[in-house]
């Protein structure tokens, strides 16, 4: 009995050893099964290949989070010069850097530029539509910079500020601000020696268009006023061309006349604004600047505009002369010179054809002389003419510039047109 009872309880415990070990199995069963299930779709693994790493695809990289914080940019400005005439022809220009934390340039973002005087002393040229504005936005360039001009109509001081949005939320997230001072007082000639230079354009605003051409001139004089012959003048420019016999060219040279002047016509190639400059050879002239005289201007080239008479509607003002030179006599002793100019009108309506007799023309401007008809009405070929005398006899340069203002269905078109007359004297010949 006592030898059965044992074997029993061997059976027994025989028997739990099998449901512990079946255990232990089924365990190790399961989880097995389970790991497999959490692999189940990573079919790069099932081809012995990594997976991607999480947040990229085909290696590049998936944008986590904000585009962009203010506290991860900077925005820097300075102008250069920080003082310029106010003549709206010098000009200053305004640098903006944005950059990251790490000082690396970022490309691509929209800067505003803001002169906020209430004077209105400061503006910024818009190529596209030919006009001056207090604001202005430029887009960051691949070395974070992005530039602007900007001219002056009153002396003072001007703060111009700049912003940036960076997420493009509406807010600006950086703002940065540069002084500068617009100062009084005309242009003055380039000047050494006994020699000076003076440059003029007429017009000073034309269409990139390679065919709307402005006059160019350069005049030299000596200390007295006189005129000053037989000077070589370099005329460069950095967006347009100047016809140079049958060809254009950036770079070309004159040889200064009786009247001390050399021209030639300039054409507008591509919008902005352009640097013209003018360098005269000066032989005997000694010192720091060597043998040249130099002087600069601004001429504006706008966006093709459509031109009156083809199909567009508006009012082209010409002027028979766009710079006179007259002498006064010997030095000392000048007489008053007087010298006419004729300007002409032309009025298009909505269908590019001339309008006809009695459409009114308005000029306005500081070449108007106030004694003397401001208004006309066309003749049956759409066209008013009007001349204006101006009598001067200190020796000198005097722009004019006159705007004609015509309204064609309610709508006011306007032309501008500028030219100068120049007033020298003759050196008294020594016995």
């Amino acid at each position: 009995m006592v030898r059965g009872h044992n074997n029993g309880q061997d059976n027994q415990n025989q028997t739990r050893r099998w449901r512990v070990l079946w255990g232990i199995i089924g365990s190790i069963s399961i989880i097995v099964l389970l790991v497999g299930f959490i692999g189940c779709g990573k079919l790069s693994d099932d081809i012995n290949r990594p997976s991607s790493p999480a947040g990229t695809s085909g290696g590049n990289p998936v944008p986590i989070g904000p585009k962009t914080s203010a506290g991860t940019h900077s925005l820097t400005a300075f102008v250069d010069p920080m003082s310029v005439p106010a003549d709206m022809t010098n000009y200053a220009v305004i640098t903006a850097t944005l950059s990251d934390t790490s000082g690396r340039p970022v490309q691509g973002y929209k800067l505003t530029y803001y002169a906020p005087s209430s004077r209105n002393i400061g503006w910024f040229w818009d190529p596209v539509g030919g006009e001056y504005f207090n604001t202005t936005e430029r887009i960051t360039d691949q070395n974070g910079q992005a530039l602007v001009r900007i001219y002056g109509s009153e002396s003072g001081t001007e703060v111009i500020n700049i912003s940036v949005d960076l997420d493009q939320n509406g807010t600006k997230d950086l703002t940065t601000a540069v002084t500068m001072r617009f100062t009084s007082g005309e242009k003055t000639p380039s000047s050494a020696g006994n020699y000076s230079l003076k440059l003029w354009a007429s017009p000073t605003t034309v269409p990139a268009d390679s065919a709307t051409y402005s006059t160019v001139v350069a005049t030299v004089t000596d200390r007295s006023g006189g005129s000053v012959e037989g000077f070589t003048v370099t005329f460069t420019a950095e967006l347009g061309r100047f016809r140079n016999g049958g060809e254009l060219s950036k770079t070309v040279t004159g040889i200064t006349n009786e009247r001390g002047s050399a021209s030639l016509l300039y054409y507008g190639m591509e919008a902005g604004s352009d640097v013209i400059t003018a360098k005269a050879n000066i032989n005997d002239l000694t010192g720091p600047q060597g043998h040249f005289l130099e002087d600069s201007m601004i001429i504006h080239v706008t966006k093709r505009p459509g031109v009156p008479g083809t199909k567009v509607p508006g009012v082209r003002l010409t002027v028979d002369k766009t710079g006179v030179s007259v002498s006064a006599g010997t030095c000392g002793k000048e007489a008053a010179v007087t010298e006419a100019f004729k300007l002409t009108a032309r009025v298009w309506d909505e269908l590019g054809n001339l309008v006809g007799s009695g459409h009114r023309v308005e000029l306005t401007g500081g070449g108007v002389n106030p004694n003397l008809r401001r208004d006309g009405l066309t003749d049956s070929n759409g066209k008013v003419e009007f001349e204006y005398s101006y009598t001067y006899q200190r020796t000198g340069d005097y722009p004019f510039e006159v705007i004609a203002h015509v309204f064609i269905n309610g709508k006011e078109y306007t032309d501008t047109v500028t030219y100068f007359l120049t007033v020298t004297c003759n050196k008294e010949s020594t016995p």
